[in-house]
């Protein structure tokens, strides 16, 4: 960078003027001068500004007040606009670096004495209005010039005679003294970035920007090296984007990854909004508006608004007209709501325009916009708006047209506020923005299946379907109706007898919301509305007025009976055609509807369906809503339909009195009607979620098995699992829900085969109770005996007939576990035993009354060896003795000891129980209690015992050999 300039023509012509006419001529122009001969010497001079060593007086050498040479300067005088030269003129105290601008005239030469200090004041005037920071160096490194935008980066009031390096960071001290010496030697620019800039309050948010610093060399003429300009370019704009980016991602600069998404996180409409109170800081505004625009890109309509207006805006579009379209294609604009009102005078009556004028910041009304297209590719998809309450708020500054504003730094912030919004990069953002609200859009549809498919009933299902669609696109109501054949309808004449019957009507199914504030909705249907169906049959004459009294609904399913959508809208309702007619004959209850949009949907190849939205305000609805809205309707739809058909089947399948079974294709049964749950000896309350297969269930004969998928019938026995079996004739189905589930069809075990199977349990477990009772009395005393009786014969035969006795109820057992259904070989063995899933399995068998009533408390693992049967029968002998005593609840407690593991069965106290009313229920107690000896013989046989308490019993069994204690 030079600090030299050319001569001004003027000032040499009218040097060259003042010489002709005198020495007072040339001392009217006030520059100091000398006016030399053609011999070089000086024949006049005025430098009177410069304190000189000695006196310039006519004839003397020029080398005694100048230092460079009289041939030097005829030589730059030759050229048609000669440059200044550098010299050193010698003034009384040192010489002074000045620039001599020599001047042909026709018998000598002129030289004008052009002072440095006059060059760097222009140069710094210029510097003043700069929008970043300039500071210049000397050669020695310090500071003799730096400009209020540099002053103002370090907050000082002056920076001039300082060392440039003692001002930087101390980090970045060695890099900068580097880059200062490689200019100084190579004499070509250098920069160096600060990556932890100065914080730049902008409002209440502070962002960091990361300055730039470039180095210039600065010269005199040619390669002189004067110094050094150091332009200082604080990467504002950048700042703010990161700044931006952070606040709508909640992230921090170098931080961790943003924030996920989820039920509890923010949604886009949070995001947004933090990053729309950072551009409120960086360009004050009342209001800010976020718009999507119709794919034709000739409506668009808000979407969000920031801050919310107390009144809540309804769902609207607003039609661009086509110069605001050619505005979107130009960029950012500004424009003035009065001006835009006069251009206007046939949009005053915009339903969105009233409402925006209904918006007041403050108590103050908009005037001021700042229009935004966000086109990322070329094309509008979304708008930012700005609003203010200021008028001419967004017009650039009044600095903007002077010397200063020529500089437009990329990097600085710019007067013109469209020139910050342009590049704050706000396209990416916001479309970043959009985007994810498109995802969770997406994720609340499926949520939304996912609602619907749990729903208990269709009403439920359409009536959640009916609030998320409100509460997802806006809508100020929705209903459904069904069309259906009226009651009495197989009474009236058919078609072909009297065309003019109407065989359909439609009718209320559901509407959202019923009411608003607690009160009726403006928009709500009367309960059991209907209204007549017309759809005429092709070739019938058109009927206006039925199809007027059919409506808009009867219009959509003519339109969708016809092969076609099914989806109408009506942006305006009230806006007529040249005949008169509503638009797709709409009607409607009340008067209060402005726009509709309706869709008939068709499940199956019949339109009984048809989903109705309306709303208050016109253009709530355009036809591209139907075009995105209508598939997700008919799609949901579809699940409800499909969720009426399982209800339907369900309650079809649980009326056929034979057994229907539904199994996956490894035979696991998926679903069983009553009919099979009895047959199978399944709990009434199908499942208890453990994974049945069909085949466990067969019983002969032998080596039989299910029908393959080349053999769709079979005679079978089937029964509960390790029960007895009985003749049964089974078909196989194949689904016809293209799934692999294989329907099953069982009939010949009718009730009262299966009635002979439950008596013979119940005798079965009669008879074990009274022959396991009599051997082990025998056991009881004989143990009398031992302690008094020392004779070997006289214990023998009492021996004897206790071992008989334990042996016939060996046999009973197994029929017993036979007759339940247990899953133990006919043989028994001792195996390992978990009295965990024991315990869960009796309480499973038990009725739903009974099982309230237990209290489980089964954290222990404890396993024990033993037979499960017998293990199972004390333990079920022992709850029915305190589930008969009384209604009380009972704790089961199941304890790790160091060698065997405890059950501790606790109710209400004995002493407190209260005697049975019932003769029969007292009887039950009465038999129930004998059975703990037999229990008692149970457990003494798996080495445990049985101990009562007070409120209960203790039993102890010893651990299986392979248990480990607990701690």
């Amino acid at each position: 960078m030079s600090t030299s300039t050319t001569a001004d023509p003027s000032i040499a012509a009218n040097a060259r003027a003042s010489a002709g006419a005198g020495h007072s001529a040339l001392r009217a122009l006030q520059l100091p001068y000398l006016l030399l001969g053609p011999d070089g010497r000086v024949g006049d001079a005025d430098l009177s500004p410069y304190n000189l060593a000695t006196t310039i007086k006519p004839g003397v050498s020029l080398d005694t007040a100048l230092s460079i040479p009289f041939e030097t300067l005829i030589d730059a005088a030759r050229s048609d606009r000669p440059k200044p030269l550098p010299a050193l003129l010698y003034t009384a105290t040192m010489p002074t670096l000045v620039l001599a601008q020599p001047v042909r005239l026709a018998d000598g030469l002129l030289v004008l004495i052009i002072s440095l200090d006059a060059l760097q004041a222009a140069e710094q005037q210029k510097f003043e209005r700069t929008p970043y920071g300039v500071v210049r160096l000397g050669l020695d490194g310090r500071v003799d010039f730096a400009n209020p935008a540099a002053l103002r980066l370090w907050s000082m009031t002056e920076l001039v005679g300082q060392r440039f390096v003692d001002l930087l960071p101390e980090r970045f001290r060695d890099e900068f003294v580097v880059k200062l010496g490689e200019v100084l030697d190579t004499k070509t620019s250098r920069s160096i970035r600060l990556t932890s800039g100065a914080a730049v309050l902008i409002g209440m948010h502070k962002v960091h920007s990361e300055p730039r610093l470039t180095l210039l060399p600065e010269f005199l003429d040619g390669s002189t090296l004067r110094g050094v300009q150091i332009v200082i370019r604080e990467g504002i704009i950048n700042a703010l984007r990161v700044a931006l980016r952070e606040a709508a991602l909640e992230t921090a600069k170098g931080g961790s990854a943003p924030k996920p998404d989820g039920p509890h996180g923010p949604t886009w409409r949070d995001r947004t909004r933090r990053m729309l109170d950072l551009l409120r800081d960086v360009l004050p505004h009342d209001l800010a508006i976020i718009s999507e625009v119709s794919g034709s890109a000739e409506w668009i309509r808000p979407i969000l608004m920031h801050p919310e207006p107390p009144n809540h805006w309804p769902r609207m579009w607003w039609r661009m007209s086509r110069e605001e379209l050619a505005q979107f294609d130009a960029g950012p604009y500004r424009e003035e709501l009065t001006k835009w009102m006069k251009s206007n005078p046939d949009r005053h009556d915009e339903p969105l325009l009233k409402l925006l004028r209904e918006v007041r910041p403050g108590g103050k009304p908009l005037e001021s916009f700042a229009i935004v297209p966000i086109r990322p590719n070329g094309r509008t998809e979304a708008v930012l708006t700005l609003a203010s309450t200021q008028p001419r708020r967004f017009e650039v500054l009044s600095e903007a047209g002077t010397a200063g504003s020529g500089y437009d730094d990329e990097e600085e912030l710019p007067r013109d506020p469209l020139a910050v919004l342009d590049r704050l990069g706000l396209d990416t953002l916001l479309l970043m923005m959009l985007r994810r609200a498109r995802r969770e859009a997406e994720a609340a549809q499926r949520t939304l299946v996912a609602n619907i498919e749990a729903a208990e009933t269709v009403p439920d299902a359409v009536l959640i379907l009916l609030r998320e669609l409100v509460r997802h696109f806006g809508w100020d109501h929705a209903a459904a109706f069904i069309a259906h054949h009226p009651e009495g309808a197989e009474t009236m004449p058919s078609r072909d007898a009297d065309p003019h019957a109407d065989a359909e009507e439609l009718q209320l199914f559901a509407q959202f919301p019923e009411t608003e504030n607690e009160a009726e909705h403006p928009l709500a249907i009367p309960k059991n509305y209907t209204q007549p169906l017309y759809d005429p049959r092709p070739g019938e004459e058109f009927d206006e007025a039925r199809a007027l009294e059919s409506g808009m609904l009867g219009a959509a399913i003519r339109n969708a009976r016809r092969g076609n959508t099914g989806v109408l809208v009506a942006s305006d309702v009230t806006k007529l055609d040249d005949a008169g007619r509503p638009p797709h004959w709409f009607r409607s209850v009340g008067e209060k509807p402005r726009s509709a949009l309706t869709i008939a949907i068709t499940i199956n190849g019949r339109t009984r369906w048809v989903l109705d939205t309306v709303s208050r305000q016109p253009n709530a609805f355009i036809e591209e809503d139907g075009d995105h809205i209508a598939p997700l309707v008919k799609g949901l739809a579809a699940r409800i339909s499909q969720l009426r058909e399982y209800k339907l089947n369900e309650r079809l399948i649980d009326l056929i009195d034979k057994a229907v079974l539904i199994t996956d294709d490894a035979g696991v049964i998926l679903r069983a009607n009553p009919r099979a749950r009895e047959l199978l000896g399944l709990p009434p309350l199908y499942f208890d979620r453990r994974d049945h297969r069909l085949i466990e269930f067969v019983h002969g004969p032998n080596d039989a098995g299910l029908p393959g998928p080349h053999q769709t019938e079979a005679k079978l026995s089937i029964g509960p699992k390790g029960g007895k079996g009985v003749e049964t004739h089974v078909r196989r189905l194949e689904d016809m829900t293209r799934t692999s589930d294989i329907i099953w069809l069982l009939s010949g075990a009718d009730r009262q085969t299966y009635n002979v199977e439950t008596r013979y349990i119940a005798e079965t477990v009669q008879e074990v109770a009274r022959q396991v009772r009599a051997p082990l009395l025998l056991a009881a005393t004989l143990a009398k005996q031992l302690g008094h009786v020392s004779l070997q014969d006289t214990i023998a035969p009492l021996a004897k007939q206790v071992r008989e006795g334990i042996a016939k109820a060996d046999i009973t057992f197994e029929r017993l576990a036979e007759a339940q259904g247990a899953l133990r070989d006919p043989k028994r063995e001792e195996r390992i035993v978990p009295l965990k899933a024991l315990l869960d399995e009796l309480c499973d068998t038990l009725p739903g009354t009974d099982r309230d009533r237990l209290r489980l408390d089964t954290a222990s693992e404890a396993e024990v060896s033993g037979d499960r049967g017998r293990l199972a029968y004390a333990l079920r002998t022992l709850l029915g003795y305190m589930l008969s005593r009384d209604t009380s609840p009972i704790s089961i407690k199941l304890r790790h000891l160091s060698l065997q593991a405890e059950i501790e069965l606790s109710g209400a106290e004995i002493e407190q129980s209260a005697k049975p009313e019932d003769a029969v229920r007292a009887a039950a107690l009465e038999a129930a209690a004998d059975a703990q000896d037999s229990v008692r013989a149970v457990l003494l046989a798996h080495g445990g015992g049985l101990e009562r308490t007070t409120a209960g019993f203790q039993i102890h069994v010893p651990l299986a050999h392979d248990t480990e204690a607990s701690p």
